[in-house]
């Protein structure tokens, strides 16, 4: 029974000790690799998702338009082919089309228009644009890019 226990309190202590993958970075990257053969990178990279099924699209041009006006660098689009028409892409951003709507269907709270922040080859920061504080959301991001 001692050994049991003790055999118990060293697999918890050994399981703790371990430094859980981050799921969303893992989910995202898998996403990635499984659809585009792609990556993420190293360097800092910002995607945007629009959602296929759900979400605003007037919310997707806003925050479109809020980082042309920003100029925010490093950016891949990841969007609906039918989506691509109704956006004002006129820029060099990459753009990944989602066929499936596979990634609104993810668990990284990409339902609604999203900013996936990474860096070192991790997710740093996921936010979600909800039509009711759009603005303010897309302006306190941007601020705390800029402090960084």
């Amino acid at each position: 029974m001692k050994f049991t226990t003790l055999l118990s309190v060293i697999i918890v202590i050994s399981l703790s000790a371990c430094k859980q993958p981050n799921k969303q970075t893992k989910i995202f990257s898998d996403y990635l690799e499984r659809t585009y053969q792609k990556e993420i990178p190293e360097a800092e990279h910002t995607y945007v998702s629009f959602p296929k099924n759900v979400g605003c699209l007037g919310c997707g041009v806003h925050t479109f338009n809020f980082l042309l006006a920003n100029q925010f660098p490093n950016v891949t689009l990841i969007c609906n082919e039918s989506q691509i028409g109704q956006l004002p892409i006129k820029s060099t951003y990459e753009i990944l089309v989602d066929s499936n709507a596979e990634l609104e269907q993810l668990n990284l709270n990409t339902q609604n228009v999203a900013i996936l922040e990474t860096s070192d080859r991790q997710i740093k920061r996921i936010v979600s644009i909800q039509a009711d504080n759009i603005d303010s959301t897309l302006n306190a991001y941007f601020l705390r890019r800029k402090k960084n």
